[in-house]
């Protein structure tokens, strides 16, 4: 899960960068959908990870509309700022604003 929110950071800052959140939207909304259609496979514990995933999916979604409302445009924008973001630097980092976090 960790990995996939490491992940979602740099899509973001990529489509940010390149104007493409809209994209990053429908992208992340078609992968919710895929998840949505296996819910009632697997075993007990593949069916509690899948539910993990698409609850962060939905966050994610959530995270993406929240920055297109905002009209983020660039990494400095308040919008993206003030988001608790996971970077990998050598080690785990939670960053908001200016704090950063081990």
């Amino acid at each position: 899960m960790l990995s996939e929110m490491l992940n979602f950071n740099q899509t973001v800052q990529k489509s940010i960068k390149g104007n493409k959140l809209i994209a990053l939207r429908e992208d992340q909304a078609a992968k919710l959908d895929s998840f949505t259609k296996f819910r009632d496979q697997g075993s007990l514990l593949d069916k509690l990870k899948l539910k993990s995933l698409i609850l962060d999916l939905i966050h994610n979604i959530a995270v993406v509309e929240d920055l297109i409302e905002c009209r983020v445009n660039s990494l400095d924008s308040w919008g993206y700022l003030r988001l608790i973001k996971y970077e990998m630097q050598g080690n785990l980092k939670a960053k908001m604003v200016d704090a950063i976090f081990d």
